[in-house]
């Protein structure tokens, strides 16, 4: 059987390759759990294990569905094409929302946490700024780090994109 150019070849992944292809592809829910320290001292305390485990669980139920998935949708279109493929086209356009909304959420999220820890810790040496200051910060420089990352490394395609949207 001649397979199309746009599609996987058959028995190219295995069960382990899409378990760790959906661990690593969990960001926000790593995102999520990454603030041990304050949620053993300001949120659960001795329930954070518990937590833990309730997040790997998910975890793995998760990726059994998604190597199940995976026999029957062959595209590349990440959540959309299995949601779409499973519950339909109009599902699968929600769970695209629903996954950019989670990310841009953890996202701010981490920029709030890093606006507490900055403010915290630099009041103590007379540095006084508002979290939502350090914050503005921190986005700033991950905002330049990038616009330079994408320079440097990728020069031609940055500018031939600047000139298209300037």
């Amino acid at each position: 059987m001649a397979r199309s150019g746009n599609s996987l070849g058959k028995g190219k992944l295995g069960v382990f390759s899409i378990v760790f292809f959906v661990v690593a592809a969990s960001a926000p829910l790593v995102g999520m759990t990454g603030a041990v320290p304050v949620a053993m001292v300001l949120g659960n305390g001795a329930a954070t294990p518990g937590a833990y485990l309730m997040a790997g669980i998910t975890l793995l139920i998760f990726s059994i569905g998604y190597a199940a998935m995976s026999n029957h949708v062959t595209n590349t279109g990440a959540f959309f094409a299995f949601v779409g493929r499973g519950l339909g086209v109009r599902a699968g356009v929600a769970s695209s929302y629903a996954s950019l909304v989670a990310y841009i959420t953890v996202q701010l999220a981490i920029y709030g946490f890093f606006g507490l820890v900055m403010n915290i810790t630099l009041s103590s040496y007379g540095i006084n700024l508002a979290w939502w200051a350090w914050a503005l910060i921190a986005c700033k420089n991950s905002w330049n780090t990038t616009c330079i990352g994408s320079t440097i490394t990728n020069y031609r395609c940055f500018s031939n994109f600047c000139k298209r949207w300037t």
